[in-house]
């Protein structure tokens, strides 16, 4: 009962103080009018109902990566002495936006260190596949058929896997760390490309 009184004490207050601020800022635009003034606003602002949330809104839909502190939060006021401690909580909202940047700025570049390694392994074992035909010697032709269209199977799929993720990566990686040992050049067969979205994980 008492935190549901709190809250419609801080409820009622917001009110207030948003129907006073809508008046005052009336009567100034009336009063610039009146005496010539121009750029009286400095950085006042017609106040939004999105404008009134607090330092914090932990129920804003974005994530943090995308919040925006509302200009009322970076206007000084009428108590402030000018020491600037009345500016220490946007402060600190600040160094909290600087450290989750810099984090998400050293995630991509491990991502993208990451993906460099899954296109060179893609192409290793698309290469070990194309390989493994001349391995097995066998006494049986048709055995040994067999073998190498199992064998050419598989190379074809970790080639299709290399093609297509070069092909989603290449915009975002370096030409000269991820060089492509081999690219689909038959307009044929790369019209019939899978995404790897859809393709069945390999049978090694």
């Amino acid at each position: 009962m008492r935190a549901q009184s709190a809250l419609e004490w801080v409820s009622a207050r917001q009110a207030a103080c948003t129907a006073h601020y809508h008046a005052s800022w009336g009567a100034l635009n009336v009063l610039a009018r009146e005496l010539g003034k121009v750029g009286w606003q400095g950085g006042l602002q017609p106040l939004e109902d999105e404008d009134i949330r607090p330092l914090i809104d932990l129920y804003a839909m974005p994530g943090q990566g995308r919040q925006k502190l509302t200009w009322i939060w970076r206007m000084s006021g009428m108590d402030s002495d000018g020491d600037g401690t009345d500016e220490d909580g946007v402060r600190v909202e600040w160094c909290k936006a600087r450290a989750r940047a810099m984090r998400w700025s050293e995630e991509v570049e491990l991502l993208h260190e990451e993906m460099c390694h899954v296109l060179q392994f893609f192409q290793w074992q698309a290469t070990w596949w194309d390989d493994q035909g001349n391995q097995r010697v066998e006494e049986d032709k048709g055995c040994l058929e067999g073998i190498r269209a199992y064998v050419a199977k598989q190379g074809h799929i970790r080639h299709v896997f290399t093609d297509q993720f070069h092909t989603l990566w290449s915009p975002f990686l370096s030409p000269d760390t991820v060089p492509l040992t081999r690219l689909v050049s038959d307009a044929d067969h790369t019209a019939d490309l899978p995404n790897l979205s859809a393709l069945s994980p390999p049978n090694i």
